[in-house]
């Protein structure tokens, strides 16, 4: 599935000391909503995740990934699971928290719990890079700030805002982010200008949101600072799930279980946890593991 009326900008301040991302993503929320049957906050939260893992995707190199898990221990959510790649394509989903404490009282909706981002490298470089820090607020964008600070030393500013409703067929009413970073060599003077963009990101967040063309907001954030648009990207959520990678997934299983399925005529199914689709192995495809 496709989300092309939802997008991804990039852009750069005129001397190269801040990145600015914009992502408009309504349609593209909705769509992953709607495939795994949630609303209200279920939805909220996850669509966050989305954005925050493609925020973090947009500086990566082509044919690299991140992956977002962030666990909680208070709340209705236990685990979220997101996958994005920097041509813009993103999937997730969540594991609710049955039975977990409630949210303790001054944290965000998150609560307390713990974010990991594992970025893959290229080929040559085989070892990921994993960083690891609490969720210190329990609101998602003020704790990704702190994740950018703490494991990559890189001066950020986020923000997001997502509008739910009850509506099982349109979950989302909006929803969208910006992401401003300082880039090597940025002095006190852009530093500090960034800081001060802080204070108005909720707005910014809402009107990205709530616009349909990112692109408009650019002379906001940058205000009197010259730009350029570096980038356009349509934002999608195709699964790369296959029947080819759940037989793979079946050959790392003991041969005496692949030996046992067949005696027993078996067509053992599995379900894709990021798009629902259900995969059945058919005793040949057991007999070929096999072979």
């Amino acid at each position: 599935m496709t989300s092309y009326s939802s997008q991804c900008i990039k852009a750069l301040n005129s001397d190269g000391t801040i990145r600015a991302v914009g992502l408009q993503a309504t349609e593209l929320v909705n769509e992953v909503a709607i495939r795994h049957g949630l609303v209200g906050e279920y939805a909220k939260r996850l669509g966050e995740a989305l954005i925050g893992g493609l925020m973090l995707s947009t500086y990566m190199k082509k044919g690299n990934r991140v992956n977002l898990n962030i666990k909680t221990t208070q709340g209705p959510v236990g685990q979220i699971f997101v996958d994005a790649t920097p041509d813009g394509n993103v999937r997730g989903y969540i594991v609710k928290g049955d039975g977990q404490e409630p949210v303790k009282e001054g944290l965000g909706p998150w609560g307390e719990g713990i974010l990991s981002v594992l970025r893959s490298k290229d080929v040559e470089q085989k070892e990921p890079f994993i960083g690891t820090v609490p969720l210190i607020t329990g609101h998602f964008a003020k704790d990704l700030t702190f994740y950018w600070h703490q494991s990559e030393q890189v001066p950020s500013a986020v923000g997001l805002h997502i509008e739910v409703s009850e509506n099982p067929e349109r979950p989302i009413k909006s929803a969208g982010g910006f992401l401003m970073q300082a880039l090597p060599g940025a002095n006190e003077d852009v530093l500090k200008d960034l800081e001060q963009h802080i204070d108005n990101f909720g707005d910014i967040a809402l009107e990205m949101a709530e616009n349909s063309n990112p692109k408009e907001l650019l002379p906001y954030i940058f205000k009197d600072t010259g730009y350029s648009l570096l980038e356009e990207t349509p934002l999608t959520s195709i699964c790369s799930c296959s029947i080819e990678k759940v037989s793979r997934a079946f050959s790392l299983l003991p041969m005496k279980d692949i030996d046992e399925m067949i005696q027993n005529k078996e067509s053992p199914e599995t379900k894709c946890e990021f798009c629902g689709t259900l995969y059945q192995l058919s005793l040949e495809d057991l007999k070929k593991i096999k072979s």
